[in-house]
């Protein structure tokens, strides 16, 4: 994202929350075989940032 953004550009990012019931909802549905959400990464806010400021992004 760093990469492609424009200088003074701005990424806007929605999240759900790691532990929200849709994400729980998701995790089980992997757990039980769903080769998409066995697949996928479930993110805190904090883990978000911590990546943005990671890649030089201003938070």
């Amino acid at each position: 994202m760093a990469r492609v953004l424009r200088p003074g550009g701005r990424l806007v990012i929605g999240e759900l929350g790691r532990w929200s019931l849709w994400a729980a909802r998701d995790r089980i549905r992997g757990w039980l075989g769903s080769r998409l959400w066995r697949r996928s990464a479930f993110h805190s806010a904090a883990d978000l940032r911590r990546a943005a400021e990671g890649a030089g992004l201003l938070v």
